[in-house]
């Protein structure tokens, strides 16, 4: 898969000795009639794509589809397309590691239009996320205007990946 976005934050790669850790999660970019389909939080206010880790033996489709079904309530159909890939290399914040690396695949995918209830866990739960669609526009426009915090990681690569959409629906 194409990588699309590298980010470098609190950490010089180039120089880096010492251990790492790399988590490999899954993101789903669901557009229909203009919109894509974010889960945003009443906590922070971010808007970000579907998705998450891996679980043993499962395959992208697997992960996208029980991701996408407890984040959002829909359940995506068969046919995902790989769009590209984001890495992500940070300071281990649990201090377990000396770096934290995070790979995060982006699938084109569709849904179903029947929504069934979300099930969040965890800090899903305690930042109040729910599903919203909206147009790129929008989400970016969101994204900017919320304040970014390591309890937010996600905030600065889910929207250069918006940017990037964006630029690409722009020169159709």
């Amino acid at each position: 898969m194409k990588r699309i976005l590298t980010i470098n934050k609190d950490c010089n790669i180039d120089k880096f000795i010492g251990t790492s850790f790399l988590r490999v999660a899954y993101r789903a970019i669901i557009s229909k009639d203009n919109q894509v389909l974010f889960i945003k939080s009443s906590k922070f206010g971010e808007m970000k794509f579907p998705g998450g880790g891996k679980e043993p033996k499962e395959i992208a489709y697997e992960v996208l589809k029980r991701e996408v079904l407890e984040e959002t309530g829909y359940l995506l159909k068969s046919k995902i397309r790989p769009f590209g890939r984001t890495m992500e290399y940070t300071k281990d914040f649990k201090k377990e590691y000396d770096i934290y690396i995070q790979d995060s695949r982006y699938y084109l995918c569709q849904v179903h239009d029947y929504q069934q209830k979300t099930n969040y866990a965890g800090y899903e739960i305690e930042y109040g996320y729910y599903p919203i669609w909206a147009t790129l526009d929008e989400a970016i426009a969101n994204n900017e205007g919320v304040q970014s915090n390591n309890q937010i990681s996600w905030l600065e690569r889910d929207t250069e990946v918006m940017r990037i959409l964006l630029s690409l629906r722009s020169e159709k």
